[in-house]
């Protein structure tokens, strides 16, 4: 299939009633594909986006919050000391 866009213009007579219509046709089948591409694109980017967000949350919990349990234990020893 392909894709087109239509224009239609009305000629008027002195009654202002239609007796003949002008149609223009675009075929724009290569701007709704990029359209479509476009589109694929950014799910694909808010996809990515999503898994280095959860990534990076676990490696901030993983890494870093572990760490600082890690000194906290350390700090209460110091303190009990």
């Amino acid at each position: 299939f392909y894709w087109v866009n239509t224009t239609i213009m009305p000629f008027l007579d002195e009654n202002g009633k239609p007796y003949q219509y002008l149609a223009i046709r675009n075929e724009v089948t290569a701007l709704k594909e990029a359209e479509e591409e476009i589109k694929r694109m950014v799910n694909r980017l808010m996809y990515i986006q999503e898994e280095e967000r959860k990534r990076f949350s676990s490696e901030i919990h993983d890494g870093i919050g572990q760490s600082l349990f890690g000194l906290t234990i350390q700090l209460d020893r110091l303190i009990d000391d």
